[in-house]
């Protein structure tokens, strides 16, 4: 009998095998092929963790390696002012080359949003709201409210992606609870009450795929909410060249779950002429190996200036190849 169920199985899988489904329609490859043959028409993202296919497991943030292991023991690629984008803020204030979906769909994972409570049209609004900017308002504004949709749809039309929001800003604990319910995005925050954080799957398997961490003091008083420098620790954000990156820890708490590495370069404004060389491979990989081995802590959020420009993805995927 278990002769006759074993066979049954394996005659399913070569069906379902050689049934020649693409990789982003969720089907698997025909066989398990040489690696090579394997990533012929696959990019790079899927492949960079590929190393040993692990057959009939979906893949959590894009690859099934990541399934078993805690968010915190992972590295995302974040962007700095995820909403500040060339496409409508001033090059005074942008600090990406490409709005938040064409951000997630490039595989970022981590946003990080400056929310303000505004009014007397300070954003161009008839009336009081919460706003995004960088610096001024004048310099470009976009509401809350459409980020935060952007994001929503996508976790619902992703159900096994996973996503960090880090939160400055000045406005309120209180108000973004309120927003977070008004958008639907309440219903998948992941609500941390001690001990581990969870692995990817426990994320996916629950349904709460969004971590929020907050600098907002009260924050902990709101479900889904976390005081970020209570679980983060950063190093300096202020670098003119890349000659003043560092791996000293400035911000947060050093035995919290998360190292944040601020990897971007601000002259008075964004460098967008710089981010080739910033955000190249080779920098930014030695510098997040760099800073994981004289902290003994990996880095957990790489965050950059232009997503677009450069290897950051690749980067994070060749840190998560490193357990």
């Amino acid at each position: 009998m278990h002769q006759i169920i074993r066979h049954s199985f394996w005659l399913i899988a070569v069906v379902i095998l050689s049934s020649g489904c693409r990789k982003d329609e969720e089907c698997l490859p025909s066989q398990r092929q040489d690696v090579d043959s394997l990533n012929d028409g696959l990019s790079y993202r899927d492949t960079a963790l590929v190393g040993t296919f692990i057959p009939f497991m979906l893949p959590c943030n894009g690859h099934p390696e990541l399934c078993d292991r805690r968010i915190d023991e992972l590295s995302v690629a974040m962007t700095h002012n995820a909403h500040a984008h060339s496409g409508t803020f001033s090059p005074l204030a942008a600090n990406q080359n490409g709005d938040v979906l064409a951000q997630l769909n490039a595989g970022i994972r981590g946003l990080n949003i400056k929310p303000y409570w505004t009014a007397n049209g300070s954003c161009g609004n008839s009336s009081q709201g919460l706003y995004l900017y960088h610096g001024s308002p004048i310099l470009g504004c976009e509401p809350l409210e459409n980020f935060l949709d952007v994001v929503y749809d996508f976790l619902t039309q992703h159900p096994r992606e996973c996503i960090i929001l880090t939160i400055e800003g000045d406005a309120s604990a209180q108000r973004l609870d309120s927003i977070f319910n008004y958008t639907g995005l309440s219903s998948l925050m992941y609500d941390h009450i001690g001990g581990n954080w969870p692995t990817l799957t426990a994320m996916i398997s629950t349904n709460k795929r969004l971590i929020v961490l907050s600098d907002r003091q009260d924050a902990e008083s709101f479900i889904g909410q976390h005081r970020m420098w209570s679980h983060v620790v950063d190093v300096n954000y202020d670098n003119q060249n890349v000659n003043q990156f560092d791996c000293q820890f400035d911000r947060g708490n050093p035995e919290g779950a998360f190292f944040l590495l601020n990897h971007f370069l601000t002259n008075v404004t964004p460098q967008s002429g710089s981010a080739g060389q910033t955000n190249s491979y080779g920098l930014l990989y030695s510098r997040a190996l760099e800073c994981w081995n004289s902290n003994s802590k990996r880095p957990n959020f790489i965050m950059v200036d232009f997503f677009a420009t450069g290897d950051v993805v690749q980067v994070v995927d060749s840190l998560n190849l490193l357990h």
